[in-house]
């Protein structure tokens, strides 16, 4: 949730590492195809039971980093 740039994060991009694998998607809440988009984003990771490291590049520049989270 954004405190600087909008609350629900619009404009993001999402980078998510985990179990060798990397995943990334521009958050943009716009509907795609024949159904909604959802405003968390979510990532398939499968089996990977792992920690991932997430990174976040808000619409305002700043870059976040956030180890060691939790899957599955």
């Amino acid at each position: 949730e954004g405190t600087r740039s909008n609350r629900w994060g619009l404009g993001t991009w999402i980078e998510v590492d985990a179990c060798g694998r990397k995943q990334m998607r521009f958050q943009n809440g716009l509907a795609n195809g024949y159904s909604q988009s959802l405003v968390p984003a979510h990532f398939g990771l499968g089996t990977c039971d792992a920690p991932a490291t997430v990174r976040v590049r808000w619409p305002s520049g700043t870059d976040q980093v956030v180890e060691n989270v939790t899957t599955g």
